[in-house]
């Protein structure tokens, strides 16, 4: 539900120690081949004409923001998630400021955050990609990649 905190569980790269969670991430080797789908990703998805790029470069421009998630649980891989416009984000924004999550903005978004999911899961698909709705609570119209 949109405006509601969800308790988070630790994952199993998460572990406690002295009560601190210490984060374990993937090999060396995992990396470097999460990297290399990231990359790719953002070139199949240029090629159709979506612009796409690593969450690490821009901040700013919409499109398809891809991650690579380090963790070395279920959890992590390679993620990409729809970036709107700075203007609908900022709508946001304030329509959450305002506790207004019933908002025009807030439901559009959802709207086109789906869609673009559904046809990014195509678009990779089409060239050989194993892609697929992420299922995640914490990134809800993310899209996970595999080879």
């Amino acid at each position: 539900m949109v405006g509601t905190l969800l308790p988070v569980a630790p994952t199993p790269s998460l572990k406690s120690k002295g009560g601190k969670l210490n984060f374990t991430e993937a090999s060396e080797a995992v990396l470097r081949r999460r990297n290399q789908i990231a990359d790719r990703v953002c070139s199949e998805l240029q090629l159709a004409g979506i612009p796409a790029f690593r969450i690490e470069q821009n901040l700013e421009l919409a499109g398809a923001e891809v991650h690579v998630d380090a963790g070395d649980d279920p959890s992590g891989g390679v993620f990409i998630e729809w970036r709107a416009s700075a203007m609908l984000m900022n709508s946001i924004a304030e329509s959450a400021r305002n506790k207004d999550f019933g908002a025009d903005a807030i439901r559009h978004m959802g709207v086109v955050a789906a869609r673009m999911c559904d046809a990014i899961v195509a678009i990779l698909c089409s060239v050989g990609l194993r892609a697929f709705p992420a299922d995640d609570e914490m990134r809800p119209f993310a899209v996970r990649v595999e080879e």
